[in-house]
């Protein structure tokens, strides 16, 4: 098995972090190139909202 290979890059003389995941004006983005995390990070969002409007909406119910 041969070692993994490491990249590293410079911006104007600064090494630049490489990550598994970076969030983009909310999408997230993977080194993997596939959306997974940015779905399963939607679906959660989503589902807080959710609850929070059934929140709302029981509340002026009562």
């Amino acid at each position: 098995k041969q070692p993994k290979l490491t990249r590293s890059f410079i911006y104007r003389g600064e090494p630049i972090e490489i990550v598994q995941n970076y969030v983009y004006l909310g999408v997230t983005f993977s080194t993997s190139g596939i959306f997974k995390e940015n779905l399963l990070s939607s679906i959660s969002k989503a589902n807080m909202a959710t609850g929070s409007i059934f929140d709302i909406l029981s509340k002026g119910k009562s």
